[in-house]
């Protein structure tokens, strides 16, 4: 099966490991297609990586973006304590930009609550509401 969301950008030259973005980003989209190529043990692994990379970045300042790419990948690995902790974080947060998140962190929650591991499109977050 083909990732629909990464099969084009995956082929970028920008394998650097200099840039702890570029890691990061390469380490999800590895996992991805690892993924949806059905190879299961690569696709924890790298997201093992991207979770790794994930908080080291955070350690040196994160956007909401990357935060909500973070605790998705912590569900995926089945990490919901972190997750949910990072998602107490946001809503703490105050703003118009966090409101954005809303729905996505709520759809995180319940698949939490399910034990869902699986990989979900944005759209599935939107009819998880």
């Amino acid at each position: 099966m083909e990732c629909p969301s990464c099969h084009l950008i995956s082929y970028f030259p920008w394998r650097s490991q200099e840039d702890l973005s570029v890691r990061l980003m390469s380490a999800r989209l590895d996992g991805w297609r690892a993924e949806f190529e059905g190879r299961r043990e690569e696709a924890l692994e790298k997201r093992r990586l991207a979770a790794e990379l994930f908080a080291e970045l955070a350690d040196q300042g994160i956007s909401l973006d990357e935060m909500g790419c973070y605790i998705d990948t912590l569900r995926q690995l089945g990490d919901f304590d972190k997750a949910r902790a990072l998602i107490r974080e946001i809503r703490e947060l105050p703003g118009e930009e966090t409101s954005f998140y809303e729905k996505l962190l709520a759809a995180e929650m319940r698949w939490m609550e399910a034990g869902d591991t699986e990989p979900h499109r944005i759209s599935e977050a939107e009819a998880a509401l």
